[in-house]
């Protein structure tokens, strides 16, 4: 399949995003907690996509490819959130799962980082030069 593939982790991560930004804006923790599921279940929808998603995209796709890569991002950017939310003053939950949260949400920048040199690398080695409209996923990641 193409990297359309991951827009159902985009969608459930940014679910977890607005859960974080609310908690931390309301402090109050359920939001947080609401916002735990949808985190751990776009990860869930990354793997199974993965599994689906054609390797060779990555040298010849139009573009939507790049979705790999921002699905990754995005799942970075909703673990910062949810752990700035805990930041705030709320008690969201203790030391050890704060620390899975961590190293998960670490996990996915440097695996955001390493699909962005593989796709930019692919863009080097065959630009692709010809209009398509998938091609707005190529800056997706980048934002």
């Amino acid at each position: 399949m193409p990297g359309a593939v991951f827009l159902g982790c985009v969608a459930t991560e940014s679910l977890a995003v607005l859960a974080a930004t609310l908690s931390a804006a309301t402090g109050t923790a359920w939001p947080a907690h609401a916002g735990l599921v949808p985190f751990w279940l776009g990860l869930v929808l990354y793997v199974l996509a993965l599994f689906r998603f054609d390797p060779r995209q990555v040298a010849r796709g139009p573009g939507d490819h790049w979705i790999a890569g921002g699905a990754l991002a995005i799942s970075a950017l909703a673990g910062s959130k949810l752990l700035a939310a805990a930041g705030t003053g709320t008690y969201l939950w203790n030391a050890d799962d704060q620390d899975v949260l961590h190293r998960a949400t670490v996990g996915l920048l440097v695996a955001a980082l390493v699909w962005y040199a593989v796709l930019l690398a692919a863009e080097i080695a065959r630009p692709r030069l010809r209009y398509d409209v998938r091609r707005w996923a190529t800056v997706f990641p980048l934002g």
